[in-house]
């Protein structure tokens, strides 16, 4: 049986859904619809405390706590604000970046040199992935949905499988080579949140946690 352990990359299933194998290895939707992204979508969001002080404790196994009291912080799609509130306890300043509610401008996002950008469960609603090289940044913490072996598992069965509000379907394996052609360094590579959030199959990884550097 090939596990996630072994998985160096997925097996094309392109015909039998609406995506296709980009030249990153992930899958990309073809052509998605438009989807709602407004204040009651954020208020779904279930990032709680709990699962704030996993990813900054996390994040201090990489980063010495010293240094992090001193990083200008922006969490991209900052959902239900939880992680901003529970960042503002550690970080200099954390500030929120989402498409509907509490915001700061495009203009800020794009123009500011940050010393971390947090991106918890966002990256697959991209319609274009590399965006993320557009955002100055020095270190990045990201979240996603690992996606399973294409061969083991009915991809439409998996409960992360939703097209158009998920443009991407992305394995960790690709995703770091993805970075590192992209001129970062990968610091740190886990599944943490798998303590908090319930697997959705206990035999395979539920939510990938890199911090990559710009070398």
């Amino acid at each position: 049986m090939k596990t996630q352990e072994n998985l160096t990359g997925f097996v094309d299933i392109s015909d039998n859904i609406p995506f296709v194998l980009d030249e990153n290895g992930f899958y990309k939707q073809v052509d998605p619809k438009p989807f709602k992204y407004d204040v009651g979508y954020k208020e779904k969001q279930s990032t709680n405390k709990e699962m704030a002080w996993l990813r900054l404790g996390w994040l201090s196994n990489h980063i010495p706590f010293e240094a992090l009291t001193d990083f200008n912080v922006v969490d991209i799609g900052a959902g239900n604000g939880v992680f901003v509130e529970e960042g503002k306890k550690v970080f200099k300043r954390i500030v929120p970046y989402d498409l509907a509610g509490d915001s700061i401008e495009d203009t800020e996002l794009y123009s500011t040199t940050w010393d971390l950008i947090v991106m918890s469960d966002v990256l697959e609603h991209y319609h274009s992935i590399d965006d993320l090289w557009t955002i100055p940044f020095r270190y990045a913490l990201i979240s996603f949905p690992e996606t399973p072996p294409t061969d083991e598992v009915d991809i439409t069965t998996w409960r992360h499988y939703k097209p158009d509000e998920h443009i991407y379907m992305m394995n960790r394996w690709d995703f770091r080579k993805w970075v590192e052609k992209n001129g970062c360094s990968v610091l740190g590579c886990g599944s943490p949140e798998d303590f908090l959030r319930k697997r959705w199959d206990k035999d395979y990884i539920n939510i990938s946690t890199f911090l990559i550097c710009r070398r």
